[in-house]
């Protein structure tokens, strides 16, 4: 008995030194970080109900090549090339998509900055049909810096604006963040005990796994309803202060501020926007108002449009008929201002 009790120990212990030892691997194997956040693609589907209209979606990629950065989380690799299915979008050297902007600005030069997350990127869209892109066709002698990355949240655009913001001079800063803050996340009431062999695990297995939905798409709920145990990435007060600050910081850098109020599936159909979804949506109209900021009311224009969920990849990417409707009433302000 004595003998079996120190076998049962003796590979106890083995077993517990593996484990650690594999851990102590693991942890200095980079996991990628798609799982950590919302990523574009998944909220096609909730349970057997997929989306009308869904088939038009572009082929998902496992994810974004996302690079960690100390100062907002995550960003591209620079100089880099990302695919989305038949799309190709370009990294330039400031992890930005699109073009590599003249630094110094050009005298005379109109320039526009984006920021929010991957609606404001242009999931799924070639880099000149993105809205911001659409924006400037009619416009001489001005280009774009594309501040929007996927899953950031106004925490993070305040980072991106305050990083890249004065290395390019934006004469207008256009802020479209909205879902990527709405994104909810576990309520936990302790502290998270994070293994890289689960997230190494749960990486490789992701190609078998059931697809991602975000916190407020529950069919059990209803879509914009917060789920049981949820917390939103950016609380409303704190959004709504984040985007007064976002239009200072821009004013401070000698730019415009413009507000871009993102549309959903729900407008075109004429249905109610939930209350929870709603009330994010009131905040940039308010925040708009107090600050004398101009505001493209994606809803509004959306709303009863005869191209339907055309409009749509999914419950949040526009098409690229949506970044057109966008970008043609951004123009307009770019016009008027």
């Amino acid at each position: 008995m004595a003998s079996l009790r120190r076998k049962l120990a003796f590979t106890a212990a083995l077993t517990a030194g593996a484990l650690a030892l594999a851990e102590g691997v693991a942890r200095l194997v980079p996991v990628p970080t798609d799982d950590e956040h919302f990523q574009p693609g998944d909220l096609l589907c909730e349970g057997d109900a997929c989306m009308e209209g869904a088939a038009a979606l572009p082929q998902l990629p496992n994810g974004f090549r996302m690079a960690p950065s100390e100062r907002y989380g995550w960003g591209f690799v620079p100089g880099s090339e990302e695919l989305q299915g038949n799309v190709v979008v370009h990294i330039n050297s400031l992890g930005l998509r699109g073009d590599e902007p003249r630094i110094p600005k050009p005298e005379g030069r109109l320039r526009l900055m984006t920021l929010g997350d991957s609606s404001i990127f242009g999931y799924g869209v070639e880099d000149d049909a993105v809205f911001s892109a659409v924006a400037l066709r009619g416009l001489d002698d001005a280009d774009l810096v594309h501040g929007a990355i996927p899953g950031h949240d106004t925490h993070q655009s305040v980072e991106v604006l305050a990083a890249v913001g004065p290395k390019v001079e934006p004469d207008v800063v256009a802020i479209g963040n909205l879902w990527s803050d709405l994104y909810q996340r576990p309520a936990t009431d302790g502290p998270r005990f994070d293994f890289a062999l689960y997230r190494h695990a749960l990486h490789g297995l992701t190609p078998w796994l059931g697809p991602r939905t975000i916190g407020w798409v529950d069919s059990t709920t209803g879509a914009g309803v917060p789920g049981p145990r949820k917390l939103p990435r950016t609380g409303l007060g704190v959004y709504q202060v984040n985007l007064a600050y976002l239009a200072a910081e821009a004013r401070r850098l000698g730019a415009e501020p413009v507000f871009v109020l993102l549309p959903s599936p729900w407008d075109v159909r004429g249905e109610r926007t939930p209350d929870w979804v709603g009330a994010y949506r009131e905040s940039m109209r308010v925040v708009a108002d107090e600050q004398g900021a101009a505001l493209v009311d994606g809803p509004a224009l959306f709303a009863d449009h005869p191209s339907g969920l055309d409009l749509f990849y999914d419950q949040v990417h526009p098409s690229v008929a949506g970044h057109r409707i966008l970008g043609e009433a951004l123009g307009e302000v770019l016009e008027a201002l």
